[in-house]
């Protein structure tokens, strides 16, 4: 057939297509791609954003795909539906998804909207059409409500994404997120569950502990509702190995950039590693899991051998940068700023801090309290203020020579964090900054060409000022 090309790409086998060609046809019949020139597109697209001749990225893109058509046949092969939106706690989340696997309980439980967008902007290229729905649907731009909940309410209007019985909505970084799902929720008639967050503490402070409890509460009131309606219980052991898998994948995350960081060139780009990153993430089908540690442990040794044969895809000793941003719709801006001969170590909060690393405050924890205790400490999801400090920390350990920052436009806790961050880091740690319009799921509020020659200048600057730099320490 003329997708199987796309598929063999992602190393899916002839056996494994041809049983599942019927999932595959109404999952490109619902994101209008049932053609061969949609297909021919989308192999294009997709070997344009990623490398697949690096070991391990054709099956974590592949397991994205398959997870994306598992979610639009929910309705069809599972009794309830469960999604589970970001930005959320994949370590608490995943509980679930244990307690579905233990027991072989008829439910269906799925990173629903982050998945669909990187899938369909990353792969496909059919991403526009679904923003352009859900803006019809309440979410019209101007409302200060992040584009993930137009891309929400778009893949439900369009009937991608069958409507769930529940969504798990978080709270605890972004109120957007809450606002948009209780409104949904009365256009498309599921439950939301609620998690709740008060994550405003300074880490000069004594982590609050009442507030921890406070939060781990939330999670034990929306699993007990879960309980309630379907039966299925989530003990001890499951929401510890569903910390374990998040765990695992966190800290793969974290070796690679951090290897990626501190060797004298660039070994992939940051949208391959992203890979890693994103499968954290939308970890929701277990049924994937060792396939994915499996992907996950092959990027990393192959990361592992091109630093030790000194390969990377920019020149050595580029100047090094730490990106404020993560657009999970589109990885061409990455691009751009790769090809203009950035080093990127890291992204938006990728690096463990000091904090993170400190030994637990609470004695004895319970799963949801030791997740909750963690999220409290990461960089931005405790105060706006934390996060100028982690960016100048990270940068002076990566000895990054400058920082690119992103005006998020359709979201409130990081619209104004970068205008803040750059009088931050160029008081603090005197090294440039450029602020560079983004958004996470929305690529049309932004020009490439504009960003690229933006990109280029200031990395003319960083080059001159490296140069200058080294001759000083010649002399």
């Amino acid at each position: 057939m003329y997708y199987d090309k796309l598929f063999k790409l992602m190393e899916w086998t002839v056996e494994k297509i041809e049983s599942n060609r019927s999932r595959i046809e109404l999952m490109l019949e619902k994101i209008d791609a049932a053609s061969e020139a949609d297909i021919d597109h989308a192999v294009e697209h997709v070997t344009s954003n990623f490398d697949f001749s690096i070991p391990g990225v054709p099956t974590l893109v592949g397991v994205l795909v398959e997870d994306f058509i598992d979610s639009i046949h929910a309705r069809l092969d599972h009794k309830y539906v469960i999604a589970v939106n970001y930005p959320i706690l994949p370590s608490v989340t995943l509980g679930l998804n244990y307690a579905q696997k233990r027991t072989n309980a008829d439910i269906y439980i799925f990173a629903s909207t982050l998945n669909s967008i990187n899938v369909l902007g990353n792969i496909f290229d059919k991403y526009t059409r679904v923003l352009e729905v859900g803006e019809l649907v309440g979410q019209a731009a101007g409302r200060a409500h992040c584009a993930q909940y137009q891309a929400e309410a778009g893949l439900f209007e369009l009937g991608i994404l069958p409507v769930p019985d529940q969504v798990i909505v978080s709270g605890w970084f972004c109120d957007q997120a809450a606002e948009a799902d209780e409104m949904l929720s009365r256009i498309f008639g599921f439950e939301p569950l609620y998690l709740e967050g008060v994550m405003d503490w300074t880490w000069e402070e004594n982590l609050d502990e009442r507030i921890v409890h406070y939060d781990a509460n939330s999670i034990k009131r929306v699993f007990n509702r879960i309980e309630e309606l379907t039966g299925l219980v989530a003990n001890a052991e499951d929401t510890n190995k569903g910390w374990q898998y998040f765990g695992t994948l966190a800290n793969a995350t974290v070796n690679l950039l951090d290897m990626n960081a501190k060797a004298s060139r660039q070994i992939f780009s940051h949208a391959d590693i992203s890979l890693v990153y994103w499968s954290m993430f939308v970890a929701a089908d277990l049924k994937h899991e060792e396939k994915v540690l499996g992907a996950v442990e092959k990027v990393i040794k192959a990361a592992t051998e091109r630093v030790e044969k000194g390969e990377g895809i920019l020149p050595e000793n580029s100047p090094k940068i730490y990106l404020g941003m993560r657009t999970i719709c589109d990885v061409k801006n990455l691009k751009i700023i790769e090809e203009a001969g950035l080093h990127v170590t890291h992204i938006f909060m990728d690096a463990f801090t000091k904090y993170e690393l400190m030994p637990p405050i609470i004695e004895n924890p319970t799963p949801e309290i030791q997740a909750t205790e963690f999220f409290f400490k990461r960089p931005g999801l405790s105060n706006a203020g934390n996060l100028y400090q982690y960016e100048a920390d990270s940068m002076k350990q990566y000895n990054c020579d400058g920082a690119i920052l992103s005006y998020l436009f359709n979201c409130r806790p990081w619209s104004l964090g970068a205008v803040m961050g750059k009088d931050y880091i160029e008081k603090t740690i005197n090294k440039p900054v450029m602020i560079m319009e983004a958004d996470f799921y929305d690529s049309r509020l932004y020009s490439p060409e504009q960003q690229k020659t933006r990109v280029e200048s200031f990395a003319e600057v960083l080059k001159l000022n490296k140069e200058m730099e080294m001759m000083g320490f010649a002399e």
